[in-house]
């Protein structure tokens, strides 16, 4: 292992005036050798690489603004053996896409392996291999691009200005428009109606050419035929889709704005704002705005992007280090390697996150508590302090509970009985070479312990995995959730698993057969109950199985007065309403709340007016008969940590409030959207949806007239319903893989 560490960041090079450089990139692990090396070439000649900020939500609009500011484009395209047809990222081929559109200058690095016509511009194109990188075999092209670049270099050196509104003269946006407009002068723009029906095209053009970006509905009639000619420009757009409330949104947005590569990476519902209430459309809206007048992430100096590129796909801490005030030197060293790698770092002395004016004391504890892993530097000075001794008790009992991982290293070789979690020796290392061996072990170690499976899949070598790629992760939480997906796969198979991904989660593998796409490889898993639950089995299974979708099956309770039990729910939004404010009474957070995949929600709505009977095959009867027909609502699904039996609770009042369109509550879904966000951030491009059968009413009347009869008759009736609603969420779900799912198997149909 090296033993050599950063230097503290560069300051930004005033000097040389560096070409802004649009660079699309791969997030994974194993690619990281091969972003630095293309980073320091670039760096070396005269570049400064921009990307794209990790975020759970796609948004085109952002990266046409980068695209726009930047002088030119580089993509450098790793092989991904798992991904159907194009054999690399569908990203990177559609931010290509973007490029020529904008008539950039560009190069295109693709790894031996990657299909031509994803990239068919041969003078603009290299191969590389991996194994053999050598800065001389890409020095002409990139000479070349820099003398076509060079004058552009101010590309992205403007002021914020005026945004183009583009919208229906319809009562919807009619009331709408207010708001639309306060959220673009929030962000310092200036919004114009944009006139383009009485002026000719040149005029048109020059309009456009002077505004940041438009708001447009690519879906209405009055202004979508006007979209060719604004993208024909390349002025950025915040697409929006307007439907009305208690109908089905349009299946999907124009094919223009949808290319092949964008439908494969990611929904449509990210593409655009799907809307139908205006305190949606001014919240979603203001998230899309926020990151155009963000700060380009320009790196301004080689290790800025160095560091940058190292801790792709590694968890981000926090990481608390534990040390004696006599081994003050080494503790410093470590803490300043780990930031320079981007992890996040408490130490009490050299990097105290502490507010100013804290008690520090029994503030310690709480650091440690809401750290990932704790680091103690163990020394003989180590023991003799009263301080070190507590943290080191405090974290070794978390670490028994499995809330906490530790990572002790031996400074000096004195090893007291009392340490029994296995750690690491660098007593052999002269003093100065101590923290570089610390901080580069812990590196590896941050990323083996969270993505190891990753790194054995995501490998150009043998596939290690315990089953072949799956179309759909379908987690359900209560074994008769479990038993009612089970009972209607094809051909269920128990997963053997491995030392490296072992299966604990009973996953079964089986098909659900659809006669026009074709056969989908379904994995399913039971997972315990509870967001943290949910978050980490669906992480852990996306790793294993990397899924086109994660689809959540299951039962819930209704807020929607209008459902009954046996309802089916599926989700169109999960709102997670425990995260908030804490004042004389809760105010929940309107911005921990994600979209769920709009073309499924849309498939849903297809399939119960093409399938009305489709609760005929459900094989659980009804407590109550007759039996009536279950209806299906697509809406907005709260989740939490916690069974809701009475929505007169302070504590869950103020979620109605601020989401009045919610239609039920469960405790599953936001660990599973979190898990799909993570997954995005390390470059697997997934979809989410959820499916829940109507278990449970929760109480609605006053508690000063709730009897104890009434709580034990609702508790009864949950248990009653939970079978049948089970069974109708699954039922629903595999109808609707088998007859209207949005997109085909990954394997072709034979």
């Amino acid at each position: 292992m090296a033993d050599h560490y950063l230097t503290p960041p560069d300051p930004p090079d005033d000097d040389t005036a560096r070409i802004p450089t649009y660079l699309s990139h791969s997030y994974r692990v194993p690619d990281r050798g091969v972003n630095r090396f293309f980073h320091e070439l670039f760096w070396d000649n005269g570049f400064a690489l921009t990307v794209d900020p990790q975020s759970y939500a796609l948004s085109t609009t952002h990266l046409e603004t980068m695209m726009r500011d930047s002088a030119c484009f580089v993509a450098v395209v790793p092989r991904r053996d798992e991904q159907p047809r194009y054999r690399c990222s569908p990203f990177a081929v559609y931010e290509y896409g973007l490029a020529v559109q904008a008539h950039k200058p560009r190069l295109i690095i693709i790894e031996a392996g990657v299909p031509r016509w994803c990239f068919p511009e041969d003078d603009r194109t290299i191969v590389f291999n991996r194994r053999h990188l050598h800065a001389k075999d890409y020095a002409a092209r990139i000479a070349q691009l820099g003398e076509e670049s060079r004058a552009h270099a101010g590309a992205g050196d403007r002021a914020l200005g005026s945004v183009g509104l583009l919208l229906p003269p319809t009562p919807a946006y009619h009331e709408a428009a207010a708001r639309i407009r306060e959220v673009l002068h929030e962000a310092g723009y200036s919004p114009v109606r944009l006139e383009l029906d009485d002026v000719d095209s040149a005029t048109a053009a020059q309009r456009l050419d002077q505004l940041d970006f438009v708001v447009v509905d690519v879906a209405a009639t009055a202004t979508a035929r006007l979209v060719p000619f604004v993208q024909g420009r390349f002025v950025p757009c915040v697409k929006l889709v307007h439907h009305r409330p208690g109908q089905a949104p349009p299946a999907r947005i124009p094919r223009l704005l949808l290319d092949e590569a964008l439908e494969r990476g990611s929904a449509a519902s990210e593409v655009a704002i799907w809307w139908n209430d205006p305190n949606e459309l001014e919240y979603r809206l203001r998230r899309r705005v926020q990151p155009l007048h963000a700060p380009r992430r320009e790196f301004l100096s080689r290790t800025e992007g160095l560091a940058y590129f190292r801790s792709l796909g590694r968890t981000r801490g926090p990481v608390f280090v534990s040390s004696a005030r006599e081994d003050g030197d080494v503790a410093r060293a470590v803490v300043d390697q780990l930031l320079s790698y981007n992890v996040r770092t408490f130490h009490y002395l050299y990097q105290n996150t502490l507010p100013v004016g804290e008690l520090w004391k029994p503030s310690l504890p709480r650091k440690i508590e809401e750290s990932q892993l704790f680091v103690p530097l163990l020394s003989r000075e180590y023991w003799k302090s009263d301080w070190c001794r507590r943290e080191y008790e405090l974290a070794e009992s978390l670490h028994r509970a499995g809330q906490l991982r530790m990572v002790p290293y031996f400074l000096d070789g004195v090893e007291e009985p009392e340490v029994e979690v296995q750690g690491v020796s660098v007593a052999d290392a002269p003093r100065p070479k101590k923290a570089g061996r610390i901080a580069e072990h812990l590196d590896e170690h941050l990323f083996q312990h969270e993505y190891g499976p990753a790194l054995t899949r995501y490998s150009s070598g043998p596939q290690r995995r315990p089953v072949p790629e799956t179309d759909i992760a379908i987690l359900t939480f209560l074994d008769e959730e479990y038993a009612a997906v089970r009972e209607l796969l094809e051909d269920p198979e128990r997963v053997n698993g491995t030392r490296e991904v072992p299966n604990q989660y009973g996953w079964v593998t089986g098909t659900l057969t659809s006669e026009v796409q074709g056969a989908y490889h379904v994995v399913l898993a039971l997972c315990s109950t509870g967001n943290e639950n949910a978050l980490l089995a669906a992480r852990n299974t996306i790793d294993a199985f990397h899924p086109d979708c994660l689809l959540m099956v299951g039962v819930a309770g209704a807020l929607d007065q209008e459902l009954s039990l046996g309802d089916v729910v599926v989700s169109d939004r999960i709102c997670g309403y425990e995260y908030g404010r804490v004042g004389q009474v809760f105010h929940p957070r309107p911005d921990w709340s994600f979209p769920a995949d709009q073309s499924i929600a849309a498939a849903a709505h297809t399939m119960c007016a093409q399938e009305p009977d489709w609760s005929a095959e459900i094989g659980v009867a009804a407590p109550a008969s007759p039996a009536s027909r279950p209806r299906v609502v697509v809406g907005q699904v709260a989740s939490g940590n916690k069974v809701v039996d009475d929505i007169t609770n302070p504590n869950f009042a103020p979620v109605l409030r601020l989401w009045p369109r919610l239609v039920a509550v469960e405790m599953e879904a936001l660990g599973g959207v979190l898990a799909v966000g993570d997954a995005r951030e390390r470059g697997h491009l997934i979809h989410f949806s959820m499916v829940r059968g109507i278990s449970d009413r929760p109480l609605r009347t006053p508690r000063r007239t709730r009897t104890a009869t009434a709580i034990g008759e609702q508790s009864q009736q949950r248990d009653l319903w939970k079978p049948r609603a089970a069974a109708a969420a699954a039922t629903f779900a595999t109808r609707l893989v088998r007859t209207a799912w949005p997109r085909p198997p990954r394997a072709p149909k034979i």
